[in-house]
């Protein structure tokens, strides 16, 4: 068992800091910085995860009998990760596979929830229930119902409009689809796909409130939606996620540019990162064997 440990410790251990690290997050980081920073949490960490199961895959697979041998291996590599026992390596088996088919299927949801190429940027539908979303795409869709317009004043709806098209500019599907595909192949990273979701609501409310210039007009329009608004899923749309924390937000003043909390977080970030880099280096030695000793058996 000495070998798995050492496969499992190291990388474990930085995985759960990186979880602990984000989901504790400050307040006072900027929406556009837990943004990224939280997203390059999850999706490092899931990568982590499914190299780790393939390697305790492969060291199980190359001790096969008969297997190294066929495959004109070297001794050194086959032996090297003896004392890993094969029920492991199955069970690394299906979670890697689970992982895999996860992802796809996270893909190809995504897919189905983009604008239509050539679209227009803008589309109201004939619909009296109340609804407003951002579609990714190219140039992506701004997409309200004529029920959702009905339930804000001119002012709302310019909000509405802003928070919207601040999700396509700055690309935020990116952000979204990365974290979520990654939580799809570890489903224990499902949690910080909030946290991004909530930090990119964040990010569009601040951006919508710059440009109408009423922080209270945008706060009002989020509650008025998050109240009636129905959305499709993996669509980015304005009032269903951490309502209260974002109109609690955007009725207090523009969160300040807090040097020493986001040093310290993406110090905090980086640390956690370069863990993880570490840890794959040295579990994950095999590469020098068949880069190196195996050319020399």
């Amino acid at each position: 068992m000495n070998g798995l440990a050492n496969i499992l410790v190291g990388p474990g251990a930085v995985v759960l800091g990186a979880l602990f690290l984000a989901i504790g997050a400050p307040r006072g980081l900027r929406p556009r910085s837990a943004t990224r920073l939280l997203t390059t949490l999850t999706v490092v960490s899931a990568l982590t995860v499914v190299w780790v199961l393939a390697v305790v895959v492969f060291t199980n697979v190359v001790q096969l009998h008969g297997i190294a041998e066929r495959l004109s291996w070297c001794s050194t590599l086959a032996t090297s990760h003896v004392d890993v026992p094969t029920p492991p390596g199955v069970l690394a088996f299906l979670l890697l596979c689970a992982s895999f088919v996860g992802a796809l299927r996270a893909l190809r949801s995504q897919r189905a929830v983009r604008a239509p190429r050539g679209s227009e940027p803008f589309a109201v539908l004939p619909l009296d229930v109340p609804t407003a979303y951002a579609l990714a795409g190219r140039p992506g869709q701004v997409v309200v119902s004529r029920g959702m317009l009905e339930v804000l004043d001119g002012p709302e709806r310019a909000a509405l409009v802003a928070h919207e098209q601040a999700h396509l500019r700055l690309h935020h599907h990116r952000y979204m689809g990365l974290s979520t595909v990654a939580a799809a192949a570890v489903p224990f990273l499902r949690p910080l796909v909030r946290r991004v979701k909530v930090a990119t609501e964040r990010w569009a409310d601040e951006e919508a409130a710059r440009v109408v210039g009423d922080r209270g007009v945008v706060a009002r329009a989020i509650a008025h939606a998050a109240l009636a608004t129905t959305a499709p899923p993996g669509a980015l749309a304005l009032g269903d996620t951490g309502t209260v924390q974002r109109v609690e937000a955007l009725l207090s003043d523009a969160p300040p540019r807090e040097w020493k909390i986001e040093c310290a977080w993406h110090t905090g970030v980086a640390v956690v990162i370069a863990g993880l880099g570490a840890s794959v280096l040295q579990v994950h030695h095999w590469i020098v064997h068949v880069l190196g000793l195996c050319s020399l058996s």
